[in-house]
């Protein structure tokens, strides 16, 4: 996620402030996506977790769905990638 690398992106702010990213249309105009950063230490950004599809399945509803799947599914990743050295 370009928010995280310190890259000039559209809306960093709020990415930074919520701890994901939503796109509507943005590179294609029937593909929509929603992510979370995935961190190794509390700093250091590892990738990211996202769902893609297209824009019609995302609906307020949905996009409350996929968030909540990408967070709960973050937080076991990064349990499991404190055990990795």
């Amino acid at each position: 996620m370009s928010a995280y690398n310190n890259l000039e992106i559209k809306d960093k702010d709020e990415v930074l402030k919520n701890g994901y990213a939503m796109t509507f249309g943005e590179r294609d105009s029937e593909m929509a996506s929603i992510s979370v950063p995935i961190f190794r230490k509390k700093n250091q950004i590892l990738g990211a977790l996202t769902v893609a599809g297209h824009i019609s399945n995302f609906n307020k509803k949905n996009c409350i769905s996929f968030l909540n799947i990408l967070r709960s599914s973050r937080v076991k990743i990064e349990k499991n990638l404190i055990q990795i050295k």
